[in-house]
């Protein structure tokens, strides 16, 4: 993130570091100005303000393509666990993200799903057994 990025920073905005976490901004760090305080909704984890990859109010836009997400739609609780996709839009020149639908056999923009967990491609190749 560049230091306008950086000062636009808010408590209670999402953060996606270098590394793949995702979590809430909760507070800055009073012992090392270098750092934040994040919650990534498992701990409570200090992170250095150069490890932040981009930022957010809007958890959506720190989805990235090869993420695996859980989300439900249209207020019906069904979970659905999805690798999202993304395509090229020649008008907006900028990646859409998308979800395939195996239910209803279409793509859902991301826009129009809500959300409830992600799993980035770094932390599934972090965790992964390798064979």
């Amino acid at each position: 993130m560049n230091t306008k990025e950086m000062n636009n920073l808010k408590v209670g905005d999402y953060v996606r570091t270098k590394n793949g976490i995702i979590g809430e901004y909760i507070s800055d760090d009073n012992e090392y100005n270098d750092c934040i305080v994040i919650d990534d909704s498992k701990s409570i984890k200090q992170i250095l303000r150069n490890d932040i990859k981009k930022s957010s109010p809007n958890i959506i836009n720190l989805i990235e393509v090869g993420d695996l997400i859980t989300y439900k739609k249209n207020n019906i609780y069904i979970e659905y666990l999805c690798i999202v996709s993304g395509r090229y839009n020649e008008i907006t020149k900028k990646v859409d993200l998308y979800v395939n639908d195996e239910k209803l056999k279409k793509l859902e923009k991301l826009k129009e799903i809500e959300i409830l967990s992600v799993v980035t491609q770094e932390q599934l190749d972090d965790r992964s057994y390798k064979v």
